[in-house]
């Protein structure tokens, strides 16, 4: 009790590696721990072993690439080996007391830890556990849950794991989902929202029209963000293994492009149905015969004939993972999951958008920008500027009457002057005052705007509350379902900004509000529609 590390797991490895040695001497090996003490005690164990066998210690090089090793879950990035053995290490105490604390799994991103310690076996993976995975209770940590559900998957395989847990009347979570159900549902499939496969879940499954309770297809309904997102991208790698192993096909759906250009999209959604119907159902979906399931382990087992647990008192067992590759069968392991990655068009028809265009002129005056005299010029300048770029903030009038005139910076003088030349447009009824912003009388067609490419993009205090408001309103409406967070980040890439700063969330957030407040957006369970 109160030790850092697993001696009894530590020299149950250790045997691990002798019989590996024993038996696979041509293999690369290397063994990874969830901490750093464990490793510690795993290297002991092992130098304690190998004074026993001399005979293998030719096997033991320390080659970079491809040398024995053990090492910790956050040094063993970028190493690969044949077999890889993880030991756990962490366990009941003496008293039968369990904890849920995993070290470098527990941290944020721990997940991360273990999708890199869980990929670096090319044929081969044993996990050395105190503990089953059924015997750790679900937890809120996502990381902590990953491990779980490994756990469960290298003792069980694909059996236990492809059984699915699916609600009768689970309901698609966003528009987007209703969206792409009915369409399935008129061209008469029967499908089912929300299913659950390993814990993990499928947006929508395809049942198998000539195969009772079967699916033909997966599909996934991935909002706006989610094709920029590198942190969702890495997040379901461990995912996606884990669902191909099972034998599920995935075809994945962007948001956009469903809103964008749906007659594509429905001719790819109903062409990889097609396919997945003319393959049969998926593995994964169709009962099995129970007494295929998992079978003991050997001593003397032989690689990629393993599938099992192997009892190992006082340890729960040896868990390897199913299915590896023998020495005769050298292919790599299961590809991942077929996607179909759909790209957004990066020029999408949005008859309401448009580039944004500056007023580049250069006033030739003898006039100082300051005075009274240089107001005639000034007032063509104006109302140019306008013509060109309104509505636009009183600010960028400033800026531009500067780089007609040459001037470096504007004092209080040269302000003034620009309002009093702005105020006379407005007196005169050709241009139209909103706040700080201006615009011609009369314009009524409105776009929200673009930065070109290599443009400087407009600060959000500078691109007037009806714009925003305008792209907003329409990039709800091209995907129905978004969150607001995806909804401001959305419209942040779409003004040009690259950092969403507090300023940017907090002119965004009030816009959505007086959206909401006139009844243009409605939100509900979290997910914004546009209305009308």
């Amino acid at each position: 009790g109160g030790r850092r590390d697993n001696r009894v797991e530590a020299e149950f490895v250790a045997r691990r590696v002798i019989h590996h040695f024993d038996t696979r001497p041509s293999r690369t090996l290397g063994v990874v721990a969830l901490s750093q003490a464990q490793a510690a005690a795993i290297d002991q164990a092992v130098q304690e072993a190998r004074r026993h066998r001399p005979d293998l210690d030719h096997c033991f090089t320390e080659d970079r690439l491809d040398g024995f090793f053990v090492k910790n879950l956050e040094s063993v990035q970028g190493d690969e080996r044949d077999v890889v053995i993880m030991s756990i290490g962490y366990g009941p105490d003496e008293h039968g007391n369990f904890g849920t604390h995993f070290g470098p799994i527990n941290k944020g991103g721990g997940w991360r830890r273990l999708n890199v310690a869980v990929t670096r076996a090319r044929l081969r993976m044993e996990v050395v556990a105190s503990f089953r995975g059924s015997g750790l209770a679900d937890s809120a940590n996502e990381s902590v849950q990953h491990l779980k559900r490994y756990l469960e998957y290298a003792e069980n395989g694909h059996a236990v794991l492809a059984q699915d847990v699916t609600q009768a009347d689970a309901e698609p979570e966003s528009p987007f989902e209703e969206s792409v159900l009915q369409v399935l549902r008129d061209w008469g499939y029967r499908v089912q929202p929300q299913v659950g496969v390993a814990g993990y879940r499928i947006d929508i499954g395809v049942r198998h029209p000539e195969f009772s309770g079967a699916y033909a297809l997966g599909i996934e309904c991935d909002g706006a963000m989610y094709h920029s997102s590198r942190t969702a991208r890495d997040r379901d790698r461990l995912r996606e293994e884990v669902l191909a192993g099972l034998g599920w096909r995935l075809h994945r759906i962007w948001g956009t492009d469903w809103y964008r250009g749906r007659a594509a999209a429905e001719r790819r959604l109903r062409e990889a149905v097609e396919l997945a119907v003319g393959r049969g159902p998926v593995s994964g979906s169709t009962s099995k015969d129970p007494r295929t399931g998992p079978t003991a382990a050997a001593e003397d087992d032989k690689l990629g004939e393993v599938s099992g647990v192997r009892a190992a008192s006082p340890l729960s067992g040896v868990l390897t993972a199913p299915d590896a590759p023998g020495p005769e069968d050298c292919t790599p392991p299961t590809a991942a999951a077929e996607h179909e990655r759909v790209p957004v068009d990066t020029e999408p028809d949005r008859p309401w958008s448009s580039l944004y265009e500056a007023c580049d002129m250069t006033v030739t005056s003898p006039y100082e920008l300051h005075t009274s005299e240089a107001r005639p010029a000034l007032r063509n300048l104006m109302t140019r500027v306008i013509g060109v770029e309104g509505p636009v903030h009183e600010e960028l009038l400033v800026q531009r009457a500067k780089e007609a005139w040459g001037v470096a910076r504007a004092g209080s003088r040269i302000r003034d002057n620009v309002r009093e030349v702005v105020r006379g447009l407005v007196r005169s009824g050709q241009v139209t005052g909103d706040g700080y912003f201006l615009n011609v009388a009369g314009r009524e067609e409105l776009h929200a705007r673009v930065p070109g490419e290599g443009d400087t993009p407009r600060k959000a205090a500078h691109i007037a509350p009806v714009e925003r408001q305008l792209a907003l309103y329409e990039l709800a409406a091209e995907c129905p379902g978004m969150s607001r967070d995806e909804l401001v980040r959305h419209a942040g890439e779409f003004f040009g900004w690259r950092r969403m700063g507090r300023d940017i969330r907090s002119f965004l957030d009030s816009d959505i509000d007086e959206l909401h407040r006139r009844g243009r957006l409605r939100e509900a369970n979290g997910h914004i529609t546009a209305v009308g």
